[in-house]
């Protein structure tokens, strides 16, 4: 099987790409530091907030 195919097979977390996002925010964007001063800030909050409810859809998904 081609890799490309065997990799979209694999189901990768929402909440965890999010993080991964948040992550580059802070280290690519910010300069290692958060900085609620900076462009990127807004974004980040945004981020943050979906994240929070990704993680409840993702908690309820698993209890059922």
């Amino acid at each position: 099987m081609d890799v490309v195919m065997q990799m979209l097979k694999i189901k990768i977390p929402v909440s965890a790409s999010i993080e991964e996002v948040l992550e580059y925010i802070i280290y690519s964007e910010m300069g290692g530091h958060l900085d609620p001063s900076d462009p990127w800030y807004s974004t980040y909050e945004s981020l943050l907030e979906l994240q929070e409810k990704v993680l409840d859809e993702e908690e309820s998904d698993n209890l059922s």
